[in-house]
């Protein structure tokens, strides 16, 4: 009997914080049977048109989440999600991250959207992300740093296919130091909630330096945003700046080249020729590229009765500088965005348009005009499943060739969230 008391015990200790412990597991599944794009590049028109392709209204991915009860008003929360690939069915890894939380607020790290793209996007896109439209492009896009470039970054355009449509002053490195979005290396705090208002704090600072004394190899990101949120009654308003640079040091490539006395050094050394000979000309010169990023915006949004008005303002400066070369613009874009958000019944329209401009070429006369609008409709099938449609376009106007852009983008699916 004793040792059956025992056993209970010991049982009964290891059970608590199991029990405390909750694990969940939910995602969410997008197909759009009818997908169909046009863009127009100048005089160049290109048509696609899709079927059973994923991704066009929400993003398809698969969550588990861990909260436990840590004692003393503190809960522990750890979240990791896949990405699940509308074309294979393969997992892309995405967001991984822990939370501690308490009556003192919430310290979060690890992998995950960042202040400045979490709170935009809810004022700056009445419809979908992942569509043509004004949630594509001044939302997202903005994020990312590349409104206003060729055909209009989207979550589903590939690396490479964005770096061909960048002009030349971007190289595949700035493309990657100006994504302000999700990201690892996040550290963020919010503060609890002072009569609705609440402020966030985030900072990214990750360096790599593989050889002090040269400095060839030296890698470093440092990104900063604050943002605060006041919510009270029909009203909710946010606004928020950030800053991010990242900067990366490598050795200039060499030659294979003889030297003089006939040995071969590709490694450390510079080469010029003297005659007939090759004799060497010193240590390779060490690369620099630093990219410096600049964020601002404000959002609104005002319920009148069941519909949701949503307002934005943002601004977003990048410059780069190479070899200590004096700082070229590389974006200057103002845009603002306007919305709706209306309920009827099993229905929900929505409806947006942005404008803007890209000042980054202002000294030669040339802005670039950023235009675009969205409408959707979703329809209820049941409190997990639903219908949408959707049509959006995006348009760049420019007097440089290259630049004038229209993307106009339709497409119906049906989401399903477990």
């Amino acid at each position: 009997m004793k040792k059956q008391l025992l056993a209970m015990a010991v049982a009964a200790t290891f059970a608590a914080p199991a029990m405390a412990q909750q694990v969940t597991v939910s995602g969410t599944l997008d197909i759009s049977p009818v997908s169909q794009t046009k863009t127009k590049i100048d005089t160049e028109t290109r048509s696609a048109s899709d079927t059973t392709t994923g991704g066009s209204w929400a993003t398809s991915l698969i969550n588990f989440q861990a909260t436990e009860d840590l004692g003393g008003g503190l809960k522990a929360t750890a979240f990791v999600n896949q990405v699940v690939n509308a074309t294979t069915g393969e997992f892309t890894a995405r967001d991984r991250w822990i939370e501690i939380s308490g009556g003192m607020g919430a310290v979060k790290a690890g992998r995950f959207s960042p202040a400045l793209e979490a709170g935009y996007t809810a004022y700056a896109v009445a419809g979908t992300t992942n569509s043509a439209g004004s949630s594509d492009s001044s939302a997202y896009d903005l994020l990312v740093g590349s409104l206003g470039y060729t055909n209009a970054f989207t979550r589903s355009t590939s690396t490479t296919t964005t770096t061909a449509n960048r002009t030349t002053l971007d190289a595949a490195f700035d493309i990657a130091a100006k994504d302000a979005g999700r990201q690892q290396g996040i550290i963020q705090f919010v503060s609890p909630s002072f009569s609705g208002l609440k402020a966030t704090v985030e900072m990214i600072a990750n360096s790599l330096d593989s050889d002090v004394t040269t400095r060839a190899g030296e890698a470093e990101t440092k990104q900063s945003a604050l943002r605060l949120d006041y919510a009270a009654g029909p009203l909710s308003v946010s606004a928020a700046h950030g800053k991010r640079s990242v900067k990366r040091e490598a050795a200039g490539a060499s030659s294979s080249f003889l030297a003089a006395n006939g040995a071969q050094d590709n490694a450390t050394t510079v080469y010029t020729t003297s005659g007939t000979g090759v004799i060497l000309a010193g240590t390779q010169a060490v690369l620099e590229r630093k990219v410096e990023s600049s964020i601002f915006w404000l959002g609104a949004s005002y319920k009148v009765g069941d519909a949701t008005v949503l307002y934005s303002y943002a601004t977003r400066k990048d410059e780069m500088s190479a070899d200590n070369a004096a700082s070229i613009v590389q974006a200057d874009v103002k845009v603002q965005t306007i919305g709706v958000r209306m309920p009827i019944g099993a229905f929900t329209v929505t409806a947006s348009a942005y404008n803007g401009e890209d000042d980054r070429a202002a000294a030669s006369g040339d802005e670039v005009d950023l235009k675009g609008h969205q409408l959707g409709v979703t329809y209820n099938l049941s409190k997990r499943t639903y219908a949408y449609g959707v049509m959006g376009m995006n348009k760049t106007v420019s007097a440089t060739a290259g630049s004038n852009t229209k993307r106009e983008q339709t497409n119906f699916g049906l989401v399903h969230t477990f």
